[in-house]
């Protein structure tokens, strides 16, 4: 597995869901610069640790996540995305969910009667 291109792909996609430049990110983050951000972007080089600590609090993403390690997003980031979403995503995203089975071991939904 590349981490350069996956960092990249999710670091670039995390700044854009928020809608922030590459410029103003890099001016919150010492030591940073819009070049050096478009080089992690790109997948030509890997963000050491302290600037993928600073990005995660900027872009409000785990570290781990941003930095390939780990595969899924927080709790918190999804619920974020579900904010974001206009009323046409978020009713498209209820249609799937109530579509699935529910999980091994999930507990089944009990209806009351009518009555």
């Amino acid at each position: 597995m590349d981490y350069k291109k996956l960092a990249g792909k999710r670091i670039k996609a995390a700044r854009e869901a928020i809608g922030l430049t590459q410029v103003a990110v890099a001016g919150h983050v010492p030591g940073l610069t819009p070049s050096r951000l478009g080089n992690f972007e790109q997948g030509t080089r890997y963000p050491p640790p302290d600037i993928l600590v600073a990005l995660s609090k900027i872009l409000k993403e785990p570290a781990s996540y941003l930095g390939g390690l780990d595969d899924d997003p927080s709790l918190e980031a999804l619920a974020r995305k579900y904010v974001r979403m206009d009323s046409r995503g978020k009713d498209t995203l209820h249609r799937v969910a109530e579509s699935q089975p529910p999980a091994y071991g999930a507990q089944p939904e009990i209806k009351k009667d009518a009555s």
